[in-house]
């Protein structure tokens, strides 16, 4: 058995006065808001790209529970379920009402594929675009799930060390032939090509 509460305060006394009971708080109005406020990539010094997406709770409620934020390489997702292309995720407890999460990954090439240049080519770089998915798995009650996906993707970009490296400074250069170009690339933030 149990009694209830009004919204006056007033709680009805049992027919028997030895009865226990619980009292049970009344549903509080509002709910979370998650919403992606932005996805960015940079290099990494030491090889690979530093990924940060900044999640958001705009609502006026707590989340609750925590939730999955998903990294998708050249997939846009749908909705919650939809776990294609998902190359990354977080695990993230529950964000009050009006609080900023900044999730951080580290992307480099041997990321399960994502990035899968090929060292033995003298140059070769590969493209991606990423999407971030708030509350993937759909367990966050909210009256708004679509800023949960990325509007627009962000382009980012790895490349391979050309086959002419270690050539960062004059004294490392290669010669070059008479009519025989060279193909070098920057592979990393401060690489130099000689």
């Amino acid at each position: 058995r149990c009694r209830a509460t009004d919204n006056a305060g007033n709680t009805p006394a049992y027919p028997d006065a030895a009865q226990a009971w619980t009292m049970i708080d009344l549903p509080q109005a509002g709910s979370p808001d998650l919403a992606v406020a932005s996805i960015a990539a940079a290099p990494n010094p030491d090889g690979g790209l530093l990924v940060a997406v900044v999640i958001r709770n705009q609502g006026d409620q707590l989340t609750s529970n925590g939730f999955y934020t998903d990294l998708y390489a050249d997939h846009l997702p749908t909705g919650p379920g939809d776990l294609t292309g998902s190359v990354r995720y977080w695990v993230a407890g529950p964000i009050a009402a009006g609080h900023t999460v900044t999730l951080t990954t580290m992307m480099t090439e041997s990321a399960g594929g994502m990035f899968s240049v090929q060292a033995i080519r003298a140059f070769s770089e590969v493209t991606k675009t990423l999407y971030a998915q708030i509350d993937s798995t759909g367990v966050v009650t909210e009256s708004n799930k679509a800023n949960n996906i990325t509007a627009t993707g962000t382009d980012v970009c790895l490349a391979s060390a050309d086959s002419y490296e270690e050539d960062n400074a004059y004294t490392a250069a290669q010669l070059i032939a008479l009519d025989s170009p060279q193909r070098h690339n920057f592979h990393l933030r401060g690489d130099e090509d000689w």
